[in-house]
């Protein structure tokens, strides 16, 4: 794994599935089967993550319009970051190592400008590892707005939630 020195602002918590379990039961409702699920497929990436074949836990959370898809990626980022991060023009701290895309941002259908989305979702899922040393949690919201072949050239390094 490339490490740039920079990591240290996006490490993950020590036992991330314990972390996830207990943030998403504290702060999610209703969703119990998806919060098992989530933790279940993060157990099974902390078991395969102490071998050399590192590879990225990619979960797609999928359902209608106001079920929780967002909050529980938000939350799921909570539990798996150490440190948080404050954004520009507003006190809101979110965690550092989440990037998020949104779907209506690569929607632009009358144009359909795939190569400068290509260039636009590399440079930015680049720099946030590069950044982060590898660690992030990117996740594509209303990834449906998304236009035709606009996610082909995305390559996963890190957990990756598409929904």
């Amino acid at each position: 794994m490339y490490h740039s020195g920079l990591g240290y602002q996006c490490t993950f918590v020590d036992k991330p599935s314990q972390m996830v379990l207990h943030h998403l039961q504290e702060n999610l409702k209703g969703q119990e089967r998806a919060v098992e699920a989530v933790v279940g497929a993060i157990e099974a990436w902390e078991f395969s993550s102490s071998t050399k074949d590192r590879a990225p836990l990619v979960l797609a959370i999928t359902g209608p319009t106001g079920t929780g898809k967002t909050e529980m990626s938000n939350l799921i980022a909570e539990a798996l970051f150490k440190r948080k991060k404050k954004l520009s023009n507003s006190e809101k701290r979110v965690p550092s190592g989440l990037l998020i895309f949104r779907g209506e941002d690569f929607s632009d259908n009358f144009t359909n400008p795939i190569t400068e989305y290509h260039t636009q979702i590399k440079t930015r899922l680049a720099e946030h590892l590069h950044h982060c040393s590898g660690k992030a949690v990117v996740v594509i919201d209303e990834v449906q707005k998304v236009i035709p072949h606009t996610l082909d050239g995305m390559v996963t390094f890190c957990f990756v939630i598409f929904f």
